[in-house]
């Protein structure tokens, strides 16, 4: 769980997680208002979105970026 303290960012804005047989993570925005972006792209609501080593997350109108960090996949 990850909370952020920005008005534009819902309680429930995205999920992050795996699905079965696939070593990658994917992005699932929940419909929020504000939406999340992906590298600088917004993602269409309620669609899965594969993330790769070093993709930048932001959510809302936040001015933060995550980036997705995953060792096991950066070697691949």
């Amino acid at each position: 769980h990850l909370f952020i303290d920005n008005p534009s960012v819902s309680r429930k804005h995205a999920i992050i997680q795996f699905k079965a047989n696939d070593d990658f993570p994917y992005i699932y925005d929940l419909g929020g208002t504000h939406g999340t972006e992906v590298n600088r792209k917004k993602l269409p609501p309620r669609a899965y979105q594969k993330l790769n080593p070093f993709d930048m997350i932001k959510f809302g109108l936040s001015s933060r970026y995550y980036v997705m960090r995953c060792p096991s996949l950066e070697a691949k």
